[in-house]
């Protein structure tokens, strides 16, 4: 009795003593991370909250174990994030300056640098040699120009993102920077952001943001968005629920048009839309809608050839065409179909309704019951991601094992919004975190 008396003591003092160790390495990891910097020009900042992410991760796996889980085929030989010879932070820092808004940098420590040059060489990627003569200096990049890595003995650059020509030229320079000048990465999170509880966090200069907190087969978002481009009006609508059976993807905002065309007008003139011409007739909803199934389309093709007399003859023949069953409804005046090319990517059919304009690859029919109602949100995407199927993007839904997107939006002033939704995996009892990453090729 004495003996199991004191195995259940020391059991339990183990198991304060790991507890109160593991707490304390995050303390300590914490508050390094509260010291990390980032350039003062930096125009927006992405934190990934690593520690956290994967406490959270293991805690869900500990809840989830009783309902039993499917064996992963893990590669024993892989290389652990702890094995890269890089130390990775508790909370990792990627910024963007003010000239390269869509290239991101981040700088970490060499733990080991014979750890980083066995990875590197595991990774099999493209890799350049850079002589230096104060230390050797390694440089790589994937032919695709999305990632770069720059490192001596004891740093390490990464880029990812739109690269610019110049990426390189900036990434000697912050790797040659003691980061004297550099400001706290951490005044850059309002305390209400802090308070989010959110895994991945988005912040920019202007005061937007968002948030992704991964959770057992669901991500959830969260963020506020301003921008001179919305003009949201005071009543919302939406195109009325009535079946989502074949529904794909649709995605519905209320905003000034004639103001958010104002910030895309290159790309809308490459698609031959006479942008000035048709703003006085547009109102303050579009939606689009993708259901499932194709439609029919004929297409005249136009041959020549010569007959026995060597006279050329013209022969038509009607191809048809599967296309994508989509349609968009504009508040608008009847005018502006006028004023639109017959087609766009593929031949759009017009028709009028109440409240909108509709232009859709389906030929519109009398049967067709559609109207606008009343909504509390002035944005809506939704996307039945399982069953979309793009060329080039297939592996989205089919790798991941993402199954369905849902993001609402709610106007908090006439030019900002508050973005709320989820992201739901088709596998509800494994973080999705760990989806994302054991799909290697992403």
């Amino acid at each position: 009795m004495k003996f199991l008396k004191y195995f259940i003591y020391t059991g339990i003092g183990l198991m304060l003593l790991i507890s109160i160790s593991l707490l304390l390495v995050r303390w300590t990891r914490l508050n390094q991370a509260e010291n990390l910097r980032i350039p003062q020009n930096a125009q927006s900042l992405i934190q990934i909250e690593t520690d956290k992410l994967i406490f959270d991760f293991i805690k869900e796996e500990i809840i989830q174990f009783p309902k039993g889980k499917e064996k992963d085929s893990v590669d024993k030989e892989q290389t652990k994030p702890w094995q890269i010879g890089v130390s990775i932070p508790a909370k990792l820092n990627l910024f963007a300056l003010n000239d390269e808004p869509l290239q991101y940098y981040g700088k970490f420590k060499i733990s080991d640098f014979e750890d980083f040059e066995q990875w590197l060489q595991k990774s099999n990627l493209p890799l350049t040699q850079v002589a230096s003569e104060s230390d050797s200096t390694t440089y790589f990049t994937y032919d695709s120009k999305r990632f770069a890595l720059l490192s001596n003995k004891q740093q390490v650059v990464l880029a990812w993102g739109n690269l610019t020509e110049h990426y390189r030229v900036r990434m000697e320079e912050l790797l040659r920077d003691d980061e004297s000048t550099w400001d706290l990465a951490e005044t850059r999170l309002s305390a209400s952001l802090k308070a989010t509880n959110n895994h991945v966090r988005y912040v920019d200069r202007q005061g937007n943001w968002f948030g992704l907190r991964f959770g057992s087969g669901d991500i959830h978002m969260q963020g506020e968005i301003a921008s001179e481009s919305f003009l949201f009006p005071k009543q919302f609508v939406m195109l009325e629920d009535t079946d989502r059976t074949n529904e794909l993807a649709r995605l519905e905002v209320n905003t000034d048009l004639p103001r958010l065309l104002n910030h895309s007008e290159s790309y809308l003139e490459k698609l031959a839309i006479p942008v000035d011409s048709i703003k006085p007739y547009l109102g303050n909803y579009m939606g689009f809608e993708w259901k499932k199934g194709e439609v029919s389309q004929w297409e005249t093709i136009i041959n020549y050839e010569y007959d026995d007399n060597f006279e050329q003859i013209e022969k038509k023949e009607l191809h048809e065409l599967k296309v994508p069953n989509m349609a968009i409804r504009m508040k608008a005046s009847p005018h502006l179909l006028n004023l639109l090319p017959n087609k766009l990517f593929y031949q759009l059919n017009t028709a009028v309704y109440a409240d909108f304009v509709k232009l859709s690859t389906e030929k519109p029919t009398n049967a067709s019951v559609e109207k606008l109602v009343a909504s509390p949100y002035v944005f809506l995407l939704r996307a039945n991601l399982s069953n979309i199927h793009i060329a080039g993007m297939s592996w989205l839904p089919a790798k991941s094992g993402m199954e369905s997107i849902e993001l609402l939006g709610k106007p908090l002033s006439a030019t900002k919004i508050s973005l709320d939704g989820s992201v739901i995996f088709k596998n509800k009892n494994q973080n999705s975190f760990y989806q994302i990453l054991d799909n290697q090729s992403l």
